[in-house]
């Protein structure tokens, strides 16, 4: 049965009454409630990640400066709606703040894309039917006059063009060159080392950052008749492969993934490919004296030994083909 308790007389009353008669808590007492508040409060701070949110400037760069007769073209075209820069390269160090610390950026927005360096000297690769008007040190020149310019005398280079949906001029005024030239010896930074380097490579090939393909069998066929320089291969009378001359001398041919030579390429019956890959390597690997220097072209067959032989589980289907498929 529930009863009610008299807690005045349980064994605690004596407790209640020493607590009551026990002398005031000194400072000593309160200096230890302190303490502990301190504690509990470097805790809460310590438990806190919140982190202030960074700060992102959307502020437009400001242009160069137009200090010579080329920036001061460069400022007008920038101005101009119906014109857009096509690479720059000016003579300068820009620094950015990111993520509040101060880094150096590149030198030049992109590689040009129709200029190289042929014997030493500055060419034009233009589009067929393409033109271009070239203005060094803010004054129109001649195409003859670029190419009589080495790359150790260009201080700054931009290239611009037309947009041609907004052009109100003829076509003839399409692209334009802007070079600053100089006489003084310039720093060989890693970015005139690089700019450099991708213009010797332009002149030699189309495709300066490398290019890859896959043909499968039936693809080969017609690649071989049809003579694309892309596949690496021709296909001889016999219906063998057989590596372009183009090929021959800066290549890795790998075949069932095992090394090879041209003259293994020669052994294979194009109905035997399963799979043909080629690939043209970036510029950075093959043009370079370095120890580390990589073959230019890379060939890799796999293939299918049963298909050399007439089987009736695979057909050709191509009009590229008159074996006895």
């Amino acid at each position: 049965m529930y009863t009610f308790t008299n807690r005045f007389s349980s064994p605690n009353l004596k407790q209640r009454i020493a607590m009551l008669n026990q002398a005031k808590s000194n400072r000593l007492v309160w200096g230890r409630y302190g303490l502990w508040l301190g504690v509990i409060g470097l805790i809460l701070l310590a438990c806190q990640h919140e982190r202030q949110a960074e700060k992102i400037s959307l502020k437009r760069i400001e242009p160069i400066a137009p200090t010579n007769a080329t920036r001061r073209h460069v400022r007008e075209l920038d101005a101009d709606e119906e014109w857009y820069i096509v690479s720059a390269f000016p003579n300068r160090e820009r620094t950015l703040v990111m993520n509040g610390r101060r880094v150096k950026a590149g030198n030049f927005t992109a590689f040009p894309n129709y200029l190289c360096i042929r014997n030493n000297r500055l060419a034009l690769e233009l589009p067929t039917g393409e033109q271009t008007k070239v203005y060094i040190n803010g004054k129109e020149a001649t195409i003859n006059a670029l190419e009589q310019l080495t790359f150790d005398e260009v201080a700054e280079l931009f290239m611009y063009s037309r947009r041609a949906s907004l052009s109100r001029q003829p076509d003839t005024d399409r692209h334009r060159i802007l070079i600053s030239t100089t006489h003084r010896p310039l720093p060989n930074t890693a970015d005139r080392r690089d700019m450099k380097q991708f213009l010797m490579a332009s002149a030699i090939t189309n495709n300066p950052f490398g290019e890859a393909n896959t043909f499968s069998m039936n693809r080969l066929l017609e690649a071989t008749f049809f003579q694309d320089k892309r596949a690496f291969v021709e296909r001889t009378k016999d219906d063998h492969l057989s590596l372009l001359p183009d090929y021959q001398q800066d290549i890795d041919v790998y075949i069932n993934g095992l090394d090879a030579t041209p003259a293994d390429i020669k052994t294979i019956h194009i109905r035997e490919v399963d799979r043909l890959y080629t690939s043209e390597r970036s510029y950075k690997q093959w043009l370079t004296n370095t120890p580390n220097r990589l073959s230019r072209y890379i060939l890799y067959i796999q293939t299918t030994p049963k298909r050399a032989k007439r089987d009736s589980s695979y057909y050709v289907f191509s009009p590229f083909y008159t074996g006895d498929f």
